[in-house]
C-alpha cells in the first residue's frame, strides 16, 4: 500500500519483493490475507483523512495501528467474503479487457475504412487483391474512385469568440459557449458550460449549427486536432477562438466522416507535422486547417462508413456501461459484506 503521495493505492504481491520508500507491506496475522486486501479498500479512507505532510500527505505505522475494523471471527467467513469480492473483481477485469479489445478493433476498422473504403459488394476493399482499384499518392494508397480535396473546397472554417474584449457601451447578450475543455476526443462534453457576453451583431458569426465539426486549435500535444460533431443540444451556442468550427458542405461531405478523418492516425500525423511546436505545446492556424488534404468517397460511401463506425462505438459504449455496472456492484458488495449487514454463510462459496 502506498503510504505517501498518494496515500492508499493498493495491490497484492504476486511474488517476493523488497519495498522502496513510500510503500508499506501489510502482513496478514490472524486475518485472511485476501479479506485484508479487500477490506483495506474500505478502511484506507481512515488513513487518507489523517495523512499529514508539508509537501504531500503521508502516514506511518502509528496511523495503521489506530484503525478499528469490523472482522468476522471465523476465517472461513472471511475467505467466503473475499471469494465473492474476488469474483466481482474478475468480472470487472473481463469487461475492462473487453473494452480495450473493442477499442483496438475499432482503431483497425477506422484505418481500413478510411484508406480502403467499402466496395460495391458491401465489403472493405482489399488493396492486395484489388490493386487495380487503388492509386499510390504522397499521402498513402487510396481507392481511385475517391476524390482528393482540401478542407477549403468542401467546408467553411471559422474562428470563435475572443474572450476579454472591452465591450463598454455596446449592446451585448449572454450566450453559452464551448471552451477547449468542452471539446474532447470524439465527443462534445457539455456537463459544465459557461456563458460569454458578445455584441448582438456578432452572434450570427459565431453561432453553431447542427453538423459543425469542432476542433481544438492546440495546447498539449494530445489536444491538437481533438474534436467532435456538434448536435445542437444547446441552442443558441457559440465557440471560443481556441476552438475551430468546420462547417461541411453536407451535399458533398458527411460531418461525421470528416470528424473521423481528423481524429484518425492520418489526421493526427498531418497536424503534428505542420503544427507550430514548442517543448510541450503544439498549435495550428486557420490557414493550415483550410489546407488539410484528404480523400473523399462518394456521399453514399461516406454514410456507410460512418454507420459502421457508429455501430462499433455503440458496442464499445455498451461494454463500458457493463464495466461500470460491475464496479457499482462491487462497491455495493463491499458496503454490505465488510460491515456485516449481509452475512455470507460459510460453505456456500
Amino acid at each position: 500500500m502506498s503510504v505517501r503521495a498518494p496515500v492508499g493505492d493498493l495491490n497484492r504481491a504476486d511474488q517476493s519483493y523488497g519495498l522502496g520508500r513510500g510503500l508499506g507491506g501489510l502482513v496478514a496475522e490472524g486475518i485472511d490475507s485476501d479479506y485484508l486486501y479487500h477490506g483495506m479498500f474500505r478502511w484506507r479512507c481512515c488513513l487518507q483523512r489523517v495523512g499529514q505532510g508539508t509537501t504531500f500527505d503521508a502516514v506511518t505505522a502509528r496511523h495503521f495501528a489506530a484503525i478499528v475494523v469490523a472482522l468476522p471471527i471465523q476465517k472461513a467467513e472471511q475467505r467466503a467474503i473475499a471469494a465473492v469480492l474476488d469474483a466481482a473483481d474478475a468480472a470487472i477485469e473481463r469487461t475492462r479487457a473487453a473494452v480495450v479489445a473493442a477499442r483496438r478493433l475499432k482503431r483497425g476498422l477506422v484505418q481500413s475504412l478510411l484508406t480502403c473504403g467499402i466496395g460495391p459488394d458491401g465489403r472493405i476493399r482489399d488493396p492486395q487483391r484489388q490493386s487495380k482499384e487503388f492509386t499510390a499518392t504522397q499521402f498513402g494508397t487510396f481507392p481511385k474512385s475517391w476524390e482528393f480535396v482540401r478542407t477549403r473546397g468542401v467546408a467553411d472554417v471559422g474562428s470563435g469568440v475572443t474572450l476579454g474584449k472591452d465591450l463598454a457601451g455596446i449592446k451585448t447578450i449572454a450566450i453559452p459557449y464551448l471552451r477547449v475543455a468542452n471539446v474532447q476526443d470524439g465527443y462534445i462534453d457539455t456537463t459544465e458550460m459557461k456563458t460569454v457576453r458578445v455584441p448582438e451583431s456578432d452572434v450570427k458569426q459565431y453561432l453553431l449549427q447542427t453538423g459543425d465539426v469542432l476542433m481544438t486549435e492546440g495546447g498539449d500535444f494530445d489536444k491538437l486536432g481533438r474534436g467532435g460533431v456538434w448536435d445542437d443540444r444547446i441552442s443558441p451556442c457559440l465557440h471560443q477562438n481556441h476552438v475551430f468550427r468546420v462547417r461541411p458542405n453536407q451535399a458533398r461531405l458527411d460531418p461525421q466522416y470528416l470528424s473521423a478523418v481528423i481524429a484518425a492516425e492520418y489526421g493526427k500525423r498531418y497536424f503534428m507535422r505542420i503544427a507550430k511546436r514548442t517543448t510541450n505545446l503544439a498549435s495550428i492556424n486557420k490557414t493550415q486547417l483550410n489546407a488539410f488534404p484528404f480523400f473523399l468517397p462518394s456521399l453514399k460511401e461516406q454514410h456507410r462508413i460512418v454507420e459502421i463506425l457508429n455501430v462499433a462505438e455503440s458496442n464499445i459504449h455498451a461494454i463500458e456501461q457493463a464495466s461500470k455496472a460491475h464496479e457499482r456492484l462491487k462497491r455495493g458488495l463491499m458496503q454490505v459484506l465488510l460491515t456485516g449487514r449481509v452475512r455470507v454463510p460459510v460453505g456456500e462459496i
